[in-house]
């Protein structure tokens, strides 16, 4: 069941529960709206990892280089990381994306480690 990272989409939790009852791990790359959803409930057990910048301003750069987003998308899109980060302090892990390699390098360690 291929699940994609959109804005407003309701994740079904069923085909999660059929998987979990099969033993195997889900990996979800979603917001944190939908990450709450998932922590909060009680039909899983699950490890949340929260990847940000090293600064909002890093983010800023990163998004302007990418070259693919209007200046008020940008704008959007910072001011919707800041108001994630402050719910940061909710995720079991916090990772800081400053070098891509290293970043994989923690989230690997961490899903080992589970």
């Amino acid at each position: 069941y291929p699940l994609r990272r959109q804005r407003q989409m309701c994740i079904r939790d069923s085909p999660i529960r059929e998987s979990v009852e099969f033993g195997h791990s889900i990996l979800l790359d979603i917001d944190v709206k939908g990450a709450s959803s998932i922590m909060n409930t009680n039909h899983f057990d699950c490890c949340s990892i929260f990847i940000k910048t090293p600064s909002i301003e890093i983010l800023k750069e990163r998004l302007l280089s990418r070259n693919d987003l209007s200046l008020d998308k940008i704008e959007s899109r910072v001011e919707e990381a800041k108001n994630e980060l402050k719910k940061s302090t909710y995720f079991d892990h916090l990772v800081i994306n400053d070098s891509l390699d290293e970043t994989i390098g923690e989230v690997k360690r961490i899903l080992a480690s589970l």
